[in-house]
């Protein structure tokens, strides 16, 4: 009470001045603190940035920071704290040293908060102070004009002795009730805020999508019940923007982006937060709040809480295109064929008066849309850019900088600028991804630096139509078929080197880096008529004269979005008429002063350097050859794209004996050790070697590895991604070159993945010199090598790692070779049947996981034999279906002879269903244990649902112990060969296992084979019916031999196998090897044990 009347004795007395603290000198607490100083009082700030609190004290004389919380309070007669949260704030009040342990006769906490801790801190205040809730409202503008509203809630002597500071702070400012009343109005005070600032940015946005003027319309709503103040604030912003005049408001609107917001959307995060927590605390709903909050979260995965509230529109814009359809529906009406042609006419006409255009290329992939055009090597020789830049429209120069990291890059792109500068270039195409992965924006700067140019003006162009790559609404899309994926969505924005977030490209500009102005050429500009290309060029030419950039590594950058080629065309003509507007001298005198830089993908190209239109590549313009050719296909690229069109080619030339599959080890050729890496290569070129010395062609693959450097133990680093890369792409070339080295004249090449293409083209072929022919298949070009090179006169396909069909590879390889693809993967009854017509049997082997089946191809690899990985259905019990994927992974790559998969003694539906949905190449259906109408009943069902699959049933039933069966000798019956055709016939079974005294597993008992019955069984099956003899372990050479001459044509191995794989773990593991090599070990024997019995299954003639 004391201090309640002497505060009013001094407000009675006319005395304002007092001594007041404020704890924050944020954007609230700056403002209020200068506030009370214009009001006459001495204030003292505190904030532990320290350099916030000295530039906020020196507003005004009579302002001074403070180095402490406990200072702050022993200076002053009253404090108000302005903090971030409620974590920040529970430390002011109630930490060490806190304003609790030294408080002053006035307390105010000016920050947001839930009631609860409202109360909880009336609760902690000594007595001896007046301690309020407070919250206020007005945004920084307010604070700093002393004009804010302030929700009080506690004592009413408290407040009365508040009320010199309140109003030195404050225009508006009441009492609500007791402790908690203020935080509980400024609760609903942000639901209102929070609900009318985002209903007011989707109105505005509403109003641009018709066409509104919104410095009419504000004026008006400003005298209508639709008026609030945080539509007035959102309104303002846009009328006054800097794009607002002259590019219209859907530019006003993505200005604001530009604007540091004075109250920025993470301001109201924590208050939209407790809103909603308080009405469900209270079972209120508050649907509007849900939505502002899902706002906010959608800014926040963009990373632009730093925006204002008027921005959220042009942050969030329209949800993106789900599909083709649905964006050509609301897409303006396109421009008639004829229009668009005659636009082209005027392109060519125009370029052959403005000189050539070079092409700096990060890869050579950007050939995707030319034809005989050239493509030149960096360095490259001087005559061969002087031929070029005379006679061209354009050219290529591969600076392969994609596979440098980002210094470097700058280098190369400086040095390229810098000697193409005395020829004057006005527009220069800094050419790379149309995914957006490369090194923007340092690489168009070097560039640019090198040229002389000290204000670019960029036109950013990713669109890419043969790859299915648009632009609509400045958001970038990749298409998979009809449907269409924003690119930050795709598995290009995760990637190690060049990954990214943003669909939207203002943002994808931003994140990347470069603050500068930005403007779009969006749809309707491209599709407004003939005009078109003439607004395109106003809009060019006045957003450069008017740009003023506030850094000199700046440079204004255009969005530019197109759907087709006729957009392209108006977009083209629209640059070359501003090129022409703006740096037509650039032409005549060595380095002018700016000039224009597509950073793009390859379709502007085309557009800009008038290149026609023309079908893909004949053969005949490909090679004049006739008859099949031996070739080397080389895939380094490591996206998904390419690994399922390698899959694809794996598939489709199954059997082809002409095609040879050669791995390089991607994990020892990262290896930063030069002699694994030297072994590596040996190791391959022998392999290749073997294969291009036998008239095969090849395909020369990194395997699909994730390689991780071994420092930083993971791949997100772009420097050590790109090491990596560095190491790969070294130990790849090395191979090519040895393989290339006297066979090149024969040679088909097929080069797939940027990277790969340029250093197999520059490193391993001595490329300095080529020429673009076409296109193999839309956005796959070929070249004609020089030459100087190891193939000289040879057609080289230069494949992009993200482009193209899952059977483009394939396709490509099988007309390169001029052969056919093979054949589709065999039934299991036409390999067993064209191995006993050769005199020999297939070894059909159990595994139990990965290491069996890599055991089994590597032993098919080495015979030349075919063979089949089979499991038991108890495997599937262990590791469901995970081990019939890995082992039809591991059969897809077997490339010496076909290896399937089958699913062995299957006796429940379940099972077999499994097998069969995971597409196995055969079922070994098991009712021996049914009586005989039974087990024909039930195996006929599973051969009428295989679908493709070949289905193995048995007659009688064998002895032995594996895989937990168990049949006592006494139960084991022999096959009857009276049956065999009634139930061949009944059933359709594709091949059938004989009981002929044969044993399952290991056994002491003796084992002889009945041979008169093996004879019968053959002969009462039809021809064309594969014989099986299960328990081949242990069975001498003799006995094998004796069965295949008896019509047996596959021979189940399981025991000594089992064996073999339990022998290696069990020394690895006592020698103390780790999990890897023991692993290795088990691989090992198993294969040996193999190999050997598939051997045995093959006797010669």
């Amino acid at each position: 009470m004391f201090r309640s009347r002497v505060l009013l004795v001094l407000r009675g007395s006319g005395r304002r001045g007092l001594r007041v603290g404020v704890i924050g000198a944020g954007n609230m607490g700056k403002g209020i603190a200068g506030s009370l100083a214009r009001a006459g009082h001495e204030v003292f700030q505190y904030d532990r940035d320290t350099e916030a609190a000295r530039k906020s004290a020196a507003q005004h004389a009579s302002m001074r920071a403070v180095e402490s919380i406990r200072a702050c309070c022993e200076a002053s007669e009253a404090v108000v704290v302005s903090v971030s949260n409620e974590a920040a704030e529970r430390t002011v009040f109630l930490g060490e040293g806190g304003v609790f342990e030294g408080a002053p006769r006035v307390v105010m906490n000016a920050g947001t908060t839930s009631v609860a801790w409202a109360r909880e801190l009336h609760a902690a205040a000594p007595e001896s102070a007046h301690f309020l809730d407070a919250p206020v409202s007005g945004g920084p503008e307010g604070a700093a004009q002393g004009r804010l509203s302030v929700m009080v809630g506690g004592r009413a002597e408290a407040y009365e002795a508040a009320v010199p500071v309140l109003e030195g702070m404050a225009a508006f400012y009441a009492r609500l009730g007791e402790a908690g009343a203020g935080a509980a109005a400024k609760l609903v005070n942000q639901h209102l805020v929070a609900a009318n600032a985002h209903a007011a940015a989707e109105a505005l946005g509403l109003a641009r999508a018709l066409g509104c003027d919104l410095a009419q319309l504000s004026g008006i709503l400003e005298r209508a019940w639709g008026r609030s103040t945080m539509l007035s604030r959102a309104s303002g912003q846009l009328v006054e923007a800097p794009e607002a005049g002259r590019f219209g408001d859907r530019r006003a609107f993505a200005s604001l982006l530009d604007v540091a917001s004075a109250a920025p959307l993470r301001n109201f995060v924590k208050d939209v937060a407790l809103v909603r927590e308080a009405a469900a605390a209270a079972c209120v709903r508050v649907p509007s709040a849900d939505v502002a909050a899902a706002a906010l979260d959608e800014c926040a995965k963009i990373g632009r809480l730093d925006a204002d509230w008027a921005a959220v529109t042009a942050l969030l814009g329209k949800k993106p295109y789900t599909s083709h359809a649905e964006l050509e529906a609301a897409a303006p009406a396109p421009i008639p064929t004829e229009v668009a042609a005659a636009w082209r006419e005027e392109i060519a006409e125009r370029v052959s008066r403005a000189g050539a255009v070079p092409v700096v290329d990060d890869d050579p992939t950007g050939t995707q849309t030319v034809h005989g055009v050239s493509v030149l090597s960096y360095p490259w020789r001087q005559e061969d850019l002087e031929a070029e830049m005379k006679t061209a429209s354009c050219f290529f120069v591969l600076a392969n900088t994609r596979a440098l990291d980002e210094p470097e890059a700058e280098v190369r792109a400086e040095a390229i600028g810098s000697a193409l500068r005395p020829y004057g270039c006005r527009a220069v195409v800094s050419r790379s991804d149309s995914t957006l992965r490369g090194h923007f924006p340092a690489e168009v700067r070097a560039l640019a630096r090198g040229l002389g140019w000290t204000k670019p003006l960029v036109v950013l162009a990713p669109f890419f139509f043969e790859g299915g790559r648009i632009t609509a609404d400045d958001v970038h899309y990749v298409a998979r078929g009809d449907d269409l994926v924003p690119a930050g969505e795709t598995e290009f924005a995760t990637d190690a080197a060049f990954g990214y977030v943003s669909s939207n490209l203002r943002d994808w500009i931003r994140e990347k880096g470069l603050a500068t102005s930005v403007a779009s050429v969006d749809l309707t500009t491209l599709r407004a008529g003939p005009d078109a290309p003439a607004r395109v060029c106003d809009l060019l030419v006045d957003f450069y004269r008017e740009t003023r950039l506030d850094d000199d590594d700046d440079f204004p950058v255009v969005v530019a979005n197109a759907l087709n080629k006729d957009d392209a065309a108006a977009l083209a003509l629209g640059c070359l008429l501003a090129e022409e507007r703006l740096f037509a001298s650039s032409s005549s005198t060595a380095g002018g002063e700016s000039g224009l830089i597509f950073r793009s993908a390859a379709s502007i190209v085309a557009a800009r350097c008038a290149v026609p239109e023309r079908p893909l590549l004949s053969d005949d313009e490909l090679d004049g050859t006739t008859g099949p050719r031996s070739g080397l296909v080389v895939v380094g690229s490591y996206v998904g794209k390419t690994t399922t069109q390698l899959d694809a080619l794996f598939r489709a030339s199954f059997g082809a004996t002409w095609l040879s599959n050669v791995e390089i080890d991607a994990r020892r050729a990262a290896s930063p050790d030069a002699e694994t890496r030297r072994k590596e290569v040996d190791r391959v070129s022998r392999d290749l070697d073997t294969a291009l010395d036998a008239g095969r062609s090849a395909v020369l693959y990194t395997s699909r590895d994730v390689v991780r450097d071994d420092e930083t133990r993971e791949n997100s680093s772009r420097t050590s991604s790109l090491a990596i890369g560095d190491r790969v792409n070294a130990v790849l070339c090395d191979v090519v070159s040895r393989a290339v080295r006297g066979r090149g004249d024969g040679l088909f090449l097929v080069a797939k993945g940027g990277i790969t293409s340029n250093d197999v083209a520059v490193k391993s072929l001595g490329v300095r010199r080529a020429r673009v022919l076409g296109q193999v298949r839309p956005g796959i070009p070929a070249w004609r090598l020089g030459p100087e090179t190891a193939a000289p006169g040879a057609a080289y396909v230069v494949f992009p790692g993200n482009v193209g069909a899952d059977d483009d590879l394939a396709n490509v390889v099988a007309r390169m070779a001029k052969r056919p693809l093979g054949v589709a993967r065999p039934r299991v009854q036409e390999i067993l049947l064209e191995a006993r017509g050769r005199g020999r049997a297939v070894g059909a082997f159990n595994i139990y996981n990965l290491e069996g089946a890599l055991a089994v191809r590597r032993a098919v690899e080495k015979t030349g034999l075919p063979a089949i990985v089979q499991f038991h259905p108890a495997s599937l019990e262990f590791g469901g279906t995970s081990l019939i994927a890995a082992c039809k992974d591991v059969a897809a790559r077997a490339a010496a002879a076909p290896l399937l998969v089958a699913l062995d003694h299957a006796t429940d539906d379940a099972s077999i269903d499994a097998a069969l949905e995971m597409g196995v190449d055969a079922i070994m259906a098991d009712g021996a244990r049914l009586n005989f109408a039974d087990n024909v009943r039930w195996t006929a069902s599973v051969v009428a649902r295989a679908a493709g699959a070949g289905v193995e049933a048995e007659l009688g039933m064998l002895a032995g112990e594996e895989d937990g069966l168990s049949v006592a000798q006494r139960d084991a019956k022999m096959t009857d060969p009276s049956v065999v055709s009634d139930f061949v016939s009944a059933t359709g079974v594709h091949a059938l296992a004989c009981t002929v005294g044969n044993v399952h597993g290991a056994t002491k008992l003796p084992v002889e084979i009945d041979w008169a019955r093996l004879d019968a069984i053959k002969a009462a099956a039809p021809e064309d019916l594969p014989l099986v003899l299960h328990g081949a372990s242990g069975l001498p050479p003799d006995v094998l031999h004796r069965a295949i001459r008896s019509g047996i044509c596959k021979l189940n191995v399981n025991t000594e196998v089992r064996a073999a794989s339990r022998r290696a773990i069990k020394d690895a593991s006592e020698a103390g090897k780790d999990v890897l090599n023991i692993m290795n070990d088990n691989v090992d024997a198993m294969a040996a044990v193999v190999e050997a019995k598939m051997r045995a299954f093959a006797p010669p003639p």
